[in-house]
């Protein structure tokens, strides 16, 4: 795979692995140039970067603790900013409840609080699961309490 093919012909297969790997989409273009000793047939390559942002939307799971006997749904909805940082909202049962947090590209992690006088107040670490940008899971901690709950998330069909 090559990524500037049309001029200097190097092979980038390297960095787009990388970069598609790391949540990336990368698209080539082609850009004319005024200058046809710059390039061969007055094209020169190009290569657009644009972080995709595999947070914002809504989320359906649920959580499961030792303390519940049967797992609890939940209804996400996230925002990220371009700074990674996330708010948003849990839904459970009838009561929603603010989210607030941020999102490490490089460890694919989100961590937040979500905090709530009906539920209590969590602190969470979700996580992708391998490539698989449509599966958040992870861990919160009830901060009063101490009680745990695993929850995994799958991204909604809009």
């Amino acid at each position: 795979m090559r990524i500037c093919s049309c001029c200097c012909g190097s092979s980038g297969a390297g960095l787009w692995l990388a970069l598609v790997g790391a949540g990336v989409t990368i698209a080539s273009a082609s850009l004319l140039t005024s200058n046809k000793e710059d390039a061969p047939n007055g094209i020169a390559p190009a290569v657009v970067v644009q972080m995709d942002d595999p947070i914002s939307g809504d989320w359906e799971g649920a959580a499961s603790s030792d303390a519940q006997p049967d797992d609890i749904p939940l209804v996400v909805h996230f925002e990220m900013d371009e700074d990674s940082n996330v708010v948003g909202s849990f839904v459970v049962g009838e009561d929603e409840a603010p989210f607030g947090g941020s999102y490490d590209a490089e460890e694919h992690t989100l961590t937040g609080s979500v905090t709530s006088s009906e539920i209590g107040n969590w602190e969470l670490t979700l996580s992708f699961d391998e490539d698989d940008f449509d599966t958040l899971s992870g861990g919160a901690t009830e901060s009063n309490s101490g009680q745990t709950a695993d929850i995994t998330l799958e991204r909604s069909e809009e």
